[in-house]
């Protein structure tokens, strides 16, 4: 439903996923140069230096740019929220369809597996760290600065989900969409759009810091979100599960090399990146079962068969 829909909703025509690529291309640059000259303005008017920072990451350090995390991390994410907005009122003129129909094959937003995607992974995420801090603790150390992360948290809480729900809209939903459409195959969608989605994380600091095979990470976060929507018909539970990742990145636990460099609950000096990798892929199949026991995923054949047009499947159904 959530491919096949097209088939009879709006113009889904390749020039016109053309259009709307180019479009897209341009309001994440729009974001993040409205991201970068905030961080910049703000680091300049605090009196920093800028031609001391050496590092290319340093930008994201907000206490070297002298910016409270709390605040740099707004101005990190504001960006993901004007081409979100941009993004959802553009699918409506160029494809004469509603942008509910990048979201979801259901008839509204299904908030209850937005919370269940966020609450599922929170916990897993919580569990997992709460064992490994009580088998290890030396490793970790407890954050002093409790306003910071408390400030850090409402931010958080607040405005990452604009970030997630911008990449969840463009990877697992418009071009997903458009992809599979144009494939006639739902696999081939999962796999470009996942390592598309790869891709687009190279430019991480823990890529820097640990080497290119972590695409096979990035890439394994978004294989995973591409299967779960179409299973779902719908992105709602990528959202959720999306945004509880970031989130938990943001105020749970961090390292030196973290994308998000604010104050967190816990922080450890050194993470094995391979066995955190290893161990994510086992619980994203925990979660994936968690999902299809609870929704009652069974046709699992849709992922590999030719996408047809309805009336055309129908007819093949009968014959």
């Amino acid at each position: 439903m959530f491919i096949t829909q097209l088939y009879h909703k709006g113009d889904n025509r390749w020039f016109k996923y053309m259009i709307s690529f180019i479009l897209a291309l341009g309001a994440l640059f729009l974001g993040q140069i409205v991201s970068t000259v905030g961080l910049f303005g703000l680091a300049a008017a605090n009196g920093i230096d800028m031609s001391k920072l050496s590092d290319p990451y340093d930008i994201l350090n907000f206490e070297k740019m002298g910016i409270h995390p709390a605040l740099g991390l707004f101005i990190m994410v504001v960006g993901f929220a004007i081409t979100l907005i941009i993004m959802h009122f553009l699918i409506k003129p160029i494809h004469d369809r509603p942008a509910l129909t990048s979201y979801t094959a259901r008839p509204r937003l299904d908030w209850s597996r937005v919370f269940y995607g966020f609450g599922i992974w929170a916990l897993l995420n919580i569990g997992v760290e709460g064992i490994s801090y009580f088998i290890s603790p030396s490793e970790y150390t407890l954050t002093t600065n409790w306003s910071g992360l408390f400030l850090t948290a409402i931010v958080a809480i607040l405005f990452i989900p604009f970030q997630t729900t911008c990449e969840e809209l463009l990877f697992r939903g418009h071009f997903l969409q458009a992809v599979s459409l144009g494939t006639k195959s739902r696999a081939l969608g999962i796999l470009i759009m996942g390592s598309l989605f790869g891709l687009m994380h190279m430019g991480n600091p823990e890529v820097a810091e640990y080497g290119n095979w972590l695409f096979f990470y990035y890439a394994g976060v978004g294989w995973l979100l591409g299967i779960i929507t179409l299973m779902d018909d719908g992105i709602e539970i990528a959202m959720g599960m999306h945004a509880a990742n970031n989130i938990m990145g943001a105020t749970l636990l961090s390292h030196d090399s973290s994308v998000f460099q604010t104050p967190t609950l816990l922080k450890v000096a050194e993470i094995d990146m391979f066995t955190n990798m290893f161990a994510w892929y086992i619980f994203g199949a925990i979660f994936l079962f968690l999902c299809a026991r609870k929704y009652k995923w069974n046709n699992w054949t849709k992922l590999t068969a030719k996408i047809e047009a309805p009336a055309l499947a129908e007819q093949h159904t009968a014959e």
